[in-house]
């Protein structure tokens, strides 16, 4: 080896260090060819990962589109049986064993698909034997599955369009999304079409139902035409052209015959008709598994490509590595004495050893190294005395001791023996358990200790007892001390004294678990124990016109009676029977033990007489009061628990509608209803979109300190076609479900960047949950951020509306994290309520947070608000986070929150929302003006 290396090794000899540098400057214009081909080995490897899972989610998607068509083929002749058709029974028995060998197939793949949820599912349609039911269940299954591919291709990026990869995203969401909803809708129009022409009886109802479905059928067939128009302009394939328009015909022609049997402009057989209809599916199906067909094919090809291109790169790569490393080892070789001379100077360094200088005697650039190399080591000898200054100013600072490998403390400074009543004899050669909390666990420090003795740094928070018995709650860092040979010598820990930060955080914590007027149990707390226990009911309980008793008597009033009422409902509570209070003037129960329908209506009427037939006596009146109740029974249905109250509040909604006293919540009525109603609220959505009616409105944000508007915040508005302008409330849960939120996010986001583009005030945008975990969105923000030429930095705040529980934390926190790189501020909305977790929101790097303005409105007439509010202020002053109150509503509260020491305020008494012609053009105004 030394030999065949020996003429480059010379050829680097003979080379001043500079020349040498040239010489390998130049061998480096190869290494760019190295360096570049990583990306492209990279590419390679994730092209190939994707044709991998875009292979396995066509291999599964086949078989889910076969299960799709078993169970679509078996509602249809469990439809005719249960009509009475029995002579379908074996060609029912023959499509449920096909079904129940596909989930067989399936389970192989349960790692990728629910199909525990889905077998669940259909055991219990086999046993419905209602001919309605049998068929809404078979339908919502059917539907589950559609949405079952369409989520499989998003989860195997088959949407994402790359540059190599023939499978369009157009043509993929018509073969997993539109083409099996255009498959469906047909089968539902044929059965409800077939069942009517048999009755010879097309009513209103009926009508309506097949109108609605051949809406769904026209707006899919559309989306299905400009997926094959895109897709058509890069693929002449002319074949599959006149295969598309002929069912797009036929399609067309089905939806004339079937508005013209429903509104009677001709008759057709039953037979004829439901025979009809299969024709067009099947060809449906089969133009569905050419499309199959060929994007497998694709995928192929494109794998061949990518298979000869890989091995090309890797001759010309190793050819290259060859020549590279030949010429590079050559200039190691000649440089290898001077470098272990420099090395052995480094040691003699590393064990302190000052007295030797280091000496190269030749003429090029190592000997100026060494010159170097010598005034550092001078240096060195000057910043050690440095260092031994700074130990006694981190010694006056902070709580430190040391101690050996054992634990056995060698060392305490004046601080920490102080804080904790020791005298240095008392604990040098004594073990750190001295000062061990009995609370904390010994898991704690077990870990500690394999931390430790692996060389790596432990840090944590840890409750200390002093000699007095008092409880010290330190942040703590320990540090192993190594020497020269790696070894463990010693173990420096460094404290700082929390004890009065994590006090104030449990105080705050404990507020928010409780209501403040009643001091039961709020609804944060209720979601808390649910999640840990399960509950069989839900009874919430609503006092009639509670604020126009308000309006009559004050709020002192009103506050007398809830306080009176939750001692009473105190009493109704049992070992089973938990009593909490919910928001404004509603009190529920939730009973952890299951209980018969007419128990607990038995219950909630013995409340409502109870309360009913007695007088709140408050400053001499007799003031009486009504209540009504909402009931959700939960009966092992709802898949998140939580949804029980949102019924439950749904019931309470409901029956203060009608003349009732309670109500039981009715899924399957209120689904109904509520399914026509998201209808018509879609296609109000879906109109707004299309034509540019979805606009911000902006609500000022008041400086308490400089008397001056700084800050909008951008709220959603709906103008719906009459001009009326519409709140978020009736839409935005709706467009959430219907997945037009984010057209509506990124409406919100850019409209309200370009109209404070050129202004000075910062601008506050609303993003959910949702948007905070959504890449799209997350891009879609940073390209509107450089797109706008924002006036100042720091002028853009995301605000965060959801109140609910974030899941994943450390998510949240990288996005935080990297959207501040866009000088990009983060706030907090509803805090309050609903953050469980708030300690460890506050500490995810946020700049503004909204108080709650269930707390600000009370902050006048209710002590407990005034107290939380306060230690909400106090917390957040000592984390450096500027507070927003929110529903500043008159003079008084704007004062209260002045007092406290509130940053900023918003609400209807600085002004209601405005559109962005009404902004002012120069807004710092003081709020006298």
């Amino acid at each position: 080896m030394d030999r065949l290396i020996k003429p480059a090794e010379s050829f680097f000899r003979k080379l001043k260090f500079k020349h040498k540098i040239l010489v390998m400057f130049l061998i480096g214009g190869l290494i760019p060819y190295l360096i570049f081909s990583y990306p492209i080995y990279k590419n390679f490897y994730e092209e190939l990962t994707i044709i991998q899972k875009e292979k396995k989610a066509l291999k599964v998607s086949s078989k889910i589109f076969d299960l799709l068509k078993l169970f679509q083929e078996h509602r249809g002749l469990m439809y005719r049986y249960l009509k009475g058709e029995k002579s379908l029974k074996k060609d029912i028995l023959i499509k449920e064993k096909n079904i129940d060998k596909l989930f067989s197939d399936l389970e192989n793949y349960k790692h990728i698909i629910n199909i525990t949820f889905l077998k669940r599912e259909w055991l219990k349609i086999k046993s419905i034997k209602n001919t309605k039911q049998n068929f809404l269940a078979h339908t919502k299954l059917i539907k589950t599955i559609i949405n079952l591919l369409e989520n499989l291709a998003i989860n195997y990026d088959l949407y994402v369009h790359r540059g190599k990869n023939i499978v369009e995203d157009n043509i993929l969401v018509a073969l997993f999304d539109t083409i099996p909803n255009i498959n469906e809708t047909i089968r539902e129009i044929s059965v409800y079409l077939t069942e009517f022409l048999s009755e010879k009886n097309i009513n209103p109802e009926d009508k309506r139902i097949i109108q609605n479905l051949i809406s769904v059928l026209k707006f899919n067939l559309q989306k299905l035409d400009l997926s094959f128009k895109y897709y058509f302009k890069q693929d002449k394939n002319n074949t599959l052209k006149n295969e598309y328009k002929s069912i797009k015909k036929d399609i067309e022609n089905y939806i004339n015959y079937v508005q013209n049997i429903i509104n009677q402009k001709e008759y057709e057989e039953p037979e004829k008709f439901f025979e009809d209809s299969r024709k067009i599916i099947s060809k449906i199906d089969s133009f569905r598994k050419n499309l199959l067909q060929k994007i497998n094919v694709s995928i192929q090809e494109r794998e061949n490509e990518l298979y000869t291109e890989i091995y090309l790169l890797i001759f010309g790569l190793i050819a290259l590595l060859l020549i590279v490393s030949y010429l590079s080892t050559g200039f190691y070789y000649s440089i290898e004495k001077p470098l272990v001379k420099i090395e052995r100077a480094i040691q003699r360094l590393r064990n302190q050893d000052y007295t030797e200088y280091l000496t190269i005697n030749t003429e090029d650039e190592f000997k100026k190294i060494a010159e170097t190399f010598n005034i550092m080591q001078d240096e060195i000898k000057k910043y050690i005395s440095f260092l031994k200054g700074y130990q006694i100013a981190l010694d006056s600072a902070t709580l430190v001791s040391k101690s050996d490998i054992k634990g056995n403390i060698t060392y305490a400074n004046k601080a920490f023996l102080e804080i904790t009543g020791y005298k240095l004899e008392e604990v040098l050669g004594k073990p750190h358990n001295i000062f061990r909390h009995p609370d904390e666990p010994k898991e704690k420090f077990e870990d500690m200790w394999k931390t430790i003795l692996s060389k790596k740094v432990w840090k944590g928070i840890l409750k200390i007892k002093t000699k007095d018995g008092r409880t010290l709650v330190m942040k703590m860092s320990i540090v192993p001390i190594l020497d020269e040979k790696g070894n463990i010598e010693e173990f420096v820990a460094v404290r700082v004294d929390i004890t009065d930060l994590i006090e104030a955080q449990e105080k705050l914590r404990r507020m928010l678990y409780f209501d403040n007027l009643t001091s039961l149990p709020n609804r944060t707390k209720l979601i808390e124990d649910i999640r840990k226990k399960q509950p069989y009911a839900i009874v919430i309980f609503n006092i009639d016109d509670f604020r126009e008793l308000n309006d009559i008597y004050g709020f002192e009033a009103g506050n007398y009676i809830l306080k009176e009422m939750s001692k009473i409902l105190k009493g109704f509570e049992k070992e089973y029977i938990k009593l909490y209070k919910f928001p404004s003037d509603e009190f529920t129960f939730v009973f952890f033990s299951k209980k018969d329908k007419n128990e607990i209506k038995d219950f909630v009427l013995s409340i409502i007489f109870n309360i009913e037939n007695r007088a709140f006596n408050y400053e001499g009146f007799d003031i009486n009061i009504l209540l009504r109740a909402g009931i959700a029974l939960i009966n092992g249905n709802y898949e998140v628990i939580e949804k029980a109250i949102l019924d439950t509040e749904a019931a309470v909604k409901k029956v203060k509608e009608t003349n009732f006293k309670y109500l039981f919540y009715d899924e399957s009525k209120s689904a109904k209803q509520e399914y026509v109603n998201t209808l018509k609220w879609i296609s109000k959505i879906k109109n707004a979109i299309a034509n540019d009616r979805i606009v911000p409105y902006f609500q000022p944000i008041y400086n308490n300190k400089t008397k001056k508007i700084e800050k909008y915040e951008a709220l959603v508005r709906l103008i719906d076609e009459d001009g009326k302008v519409v709140s978020p409330y009736y839409f935005l849960d709706i467009a959430k479900r219907a997945k037009l939120y984010p057209q509506i996010t990124k409406i919100m986001i850019e409209k309200s960047l370009k109209v404070f583009e050129n202004r000075e005030e910062e601008i506050s945008l609303n993003i959910s949950t949702l948007d905070l975990l959504d890449s799209e969105i997350y891009k879609f923000i940073k390209n509107k951020i450089k797109e706008y030429n924002i006036k100042s930095s720091n002028s853009v705040v995301l605000e965060i509306t959801e109140s609910e529980e974030i899941e994943s934390y450390n998510l949240v926190a990288d996005f935080i994290k990297d959207i501040k790189e866009y000088n990009v501020k983060i706030s907090i909305d509803d805090f309050g309520t609903g953050y469980s977790n708030f300690v460890y929101i506050l500490n995810i790097g946020v700049d503004y947070l909204k108080i709650d303005g269930s707390l600000i409105k009370n902050i006048l007439t209710d002590d407990k608000s005034l107290t939380l509010v306060k230690a909400i202020v106090h917390f957040t002053k000592e984390l450096g986070i500027k507070t927003i109150a929110e529903f500043v509503s008159d003079e008084n509260i704007q004062r209260k929150i002045e007092e406290i020491g509130i940053d900023y305020s918003q609400g209807y008494y600085i002004r209601e929302p405005i559109p962005a012609e009404k902004l002012p053009l120069i807004d710092n105004k003081n709020l006298e003006e």
